[in-house]
């Protein structure tokens, strides 16, 4: 399930704001074939794993997206099981750029 929608614009002020992280959940064949700028990929079967290299500021914001939301929602229950506290579901990719993610 996603959160209420974001604008691109209010992801890019948290992004400079905040230091947002935008991650991109899904495999590295999808995330090669396209993704939004400033995005940090890390499959999602591989959060645990890797996130400590990108934050270990557990407050930090973290945006994440999948192809249809599914993947992101994992990840994001996982970050959340890992100590995060805010995780926002953006959802799809494609859906992201018809809303002007780019």
């Amino acid at each position: 399930m996603t959160t209420p929608k974001h604008t691109p614009q209010q992801l890019q002020q948290q992004q400079q704001t905040q230091q947002a992280i935008l991650l991109d959940v899904r495999s590295l064949e999808e995330f090669n074939a396209g993704h939004l700028q400033s995005a940090v990929h890390i499959p999602h079967d591989q959060i645990a794993a890797q996130i400590s290299q990108i934050s270990s500021d557990k407050q930090q914001p973290i945006y994440v997206y999948c192809r249809s939301g599914r993947r992101s929602e994992l990840a994001k229950a996982e970050l959340e099981q890992l100590g995060y506290h805010n995780v926002i579901n953006l959802g799809g990719y494609q859906q992201l750029q018809a809303d002007g993610f780019k």
